[in-house]
């Protein structure tokens, strides 16, 4: 990926970018219109990944056809990575934030926060212990599930 990201103007359902198709008359994703006016349509059954995590990217060379076991495979390891790091530093009590997280991993774009509650400011320390406790609890079903999914 030597060039930047083109961000599509008009936004969409989940925050893809949005272009309107002459062709068919109504708004489509404008990644995918970015890439099958460049590339042709993309197979029946397939996905188009953003290798740079860009949903609003329209960049064909940001992109790459995969199979949906593929595109599963690559947002579960993206988000099970960046959970990992988090809920550790979370759990030792550092209080970085999910961009940091995200820069410190190498990830462009958005990945899934955690829902509930915001952390209070400064935890008790039984708080930090609850913390620590469900972090690791959270690292050891990561990690038997990876070991199970191979």
């Amino acid at each position: 990926m030597g060039t930047a990201c083109i961000n599509s103007t008009g936004v969409g359902d989940l925050g893809y970018g949005a272009v309107w198709s002459p062709i068919e008359q109504k708004p489509v994703s404008a990644h995918r219109y970015a890439w099958e006016s460049k590339h042709g349509s993309i197979p029946e059954g397939f996905h188009l990944h953003h290798v740079c995590e860009n949903r609003r990217c329209i960049n064909t060379e940001h992109m790459k056809v995969v199979t949906p076991q593929e595109h599963g495979k690559i947002h579960k390891d993206l988000r099970a990575t960046a959970l990992r790091q988090g809920l550790t530093e979370l759990a030792e009590g550092k209080g970085i934030t999910w961009d940091e997280v995200k820069e410190a991993l190498g990830i462009p774009g958005s990945i899934k926060k955690p829902r509930g509650r915001p952390r209070q400011a400064d935890p008790s320390p039984d708080a930090l212990r609850h913390r620590k406790h469900y972090a690791k609890q959270r690292a050891e079903r990561l990690k038997r599930q990876e070991e199970r999914d191979g």
